[in-house]
């Protein structure tokens, strides 16, 4: 009897020990099919690197019109180097506009990703050490034609790896919190030849810059229906008020635009900043359990979806953009974001978001057609996916 009830225990312990290894490879398949992170090597798609090896110059200074003066940036290129099966590709533009008084570096991530996919991206520091030096939103638009014209020039110089292979009739705008401002104000500005433009976590306005007449960014682009990419954190504060921050942005946006919403991330969460000004940012503008890691994750793949469904549209990128929204709607049913698209007939002037379709509208309809793709596991690497990536460094 004895042995008959030591048989029966380790029968059931045997039992438990599979139902356990089954929940978990269960669970484990069922979050492979949506990763936050996915392995470049294995899947080739918006939330991954993409096929280019990038270069990096930094350095080169441009000097700029400053009131009755000029104001010498210090600038920083991006772009992807043209190979075998790309020599006669010529690559679009992006302008990538820092947060108020910040550094580039803070936003080199989506340079280098922006580059693995094809384009060429254009980074400027304004003066300063710690902080850098505020200029007027209206006086550093009006920066962009004279870094355009730059650009122009160094892609003709031999060895700069770009001649032949700019597109400066495909420009696009982007920017994080003041930066995503000044990518809005040159949307709406009819003069500047941007065609559309990914906002990270946008501020329009302060109290401080209502009074000294600064544009507004939101009012500029009201009654233009302009299609852009938005995307929002879930956490407000006092750098990315309510009443000044995405919504007011989306509630002004065109239709066929996106926007998403990363949950439990502060404004600065967007910013790949570390140690102490990591620390010293959050305090003030708010942080939430999201990972910083995780918020640019999730904006990155926003940020390339968006640029190759403007400006590479073909039935390579539908196929790709059908992976993406399913990839979407999986972060949907994770509660790591809510996703909206703007359609057709609906009403602007939404500043609020009190339209917002928080579930998965949008993303569901994109993704018909492709659940396929959405049960293929993926490994999930230990650090986001690396860039093959030479850097030389220019001094002006």
């Amino acid at each position: 009897g004895r042995h008959l009830a030591q048989e029966m225990n380790a029968h059931k312990l045997g039992v438990a020990a599979v139902y356990v290894l089954v929940s978990v490879m269960v669970t484990a398949a069922k979050r492979a099919t949506v990763p936050l992170h996915v392995d470049a090597q294995t899947q080739r798609d918006f939330v991954a690197d993409g096929p280019y090896t990038t270069s990096v110059i930094k350095g080169p200074s441009v000097a700029v019109p400053y009131l009755n003066d000029t104001l010498a940036l210090t600038l920083t290129l991006t772009f992807p180097k043209a190979s075998a099966t790309s020599e006669s590709e010529a690559f679009p533009v992006t302008f990538l506009f820092n947060g108020f008084q910040l550094p580039s570096t803070f936003y080199s991530v989506y340079a280098a990703r922006l580059a693995s996919w094809g384009y060429v991206v254009l980074q400027y520091d304004l003066p300063g050490w710690l902080m850098k030096k505020i200029v007027r939103d209206d006086i550093e638009v009006a920066f962009v034609p004279h870094l355009l014209s730059w650009l122009e020039e160094w892609a003709r110089q031999p060895g700069s790896g770009l001649v032949g292979h700019l597109d400066t009739t495909r420009l696009a705008a982007m920017g994080h919190s003041r930066g995503a401002k000044l990518a809005a104000l040159l949307l709406a500005d009819p003069h500047t030849p941007i065609s559309t433009a990914v906002l990270l976590d946008p501020v329009d306005m302060t109290s401080h810059t209502r009074d000294a007449g600064y544009p507004s960014a939101v009012e500029s682009l009201r009654g233009q229906d302009k299609e852009f990419a938005v995307v929002g954190a879930g956490i407000s504060g006092s750098c990315n008020p309510a009443d000044e921050g995405w919504s007011r942005f989306w509630g002004v946006s065109g239709p066929g635009s996106w926007s998403m919403v990363v949950k439990g991330a502060g404004h600065m969460q967007l910013a790949d900043v570390s140690g102490p000004p990591a620390w010293a940012l959050d305090m003030l503008c708010g942080s939430g359990p999201t990972s910083r890691r995780d918020a640019i994750a999730l904006s990155q793949a926003l940020s390339v979806a968006w640029l190759e469904s403007q400006l590479r549209p073909g039935p390579a990128t539908s196929s790709s953009l059908q992976y993406f929204m399913t990839w979407v709607q999986g972060q949907v049913d994770a509660g790591r974001v809510t996703w909206q698209q703007r359609d057709e007939g609906d009403d602007q002037g939404d500043d609020q978001g009190t339209k917002e379709k928080r579930s998965s509208t949008g993303a569901q309809e994109l993704a018909a057609g492709a659940q396929e793709l959405a049960g293929e596991a993926v490994q999930v690497p230990e650090q986001q996916g690396q860039h093959r990536r030479e850097e030389a460094v220019v001094v002006a």
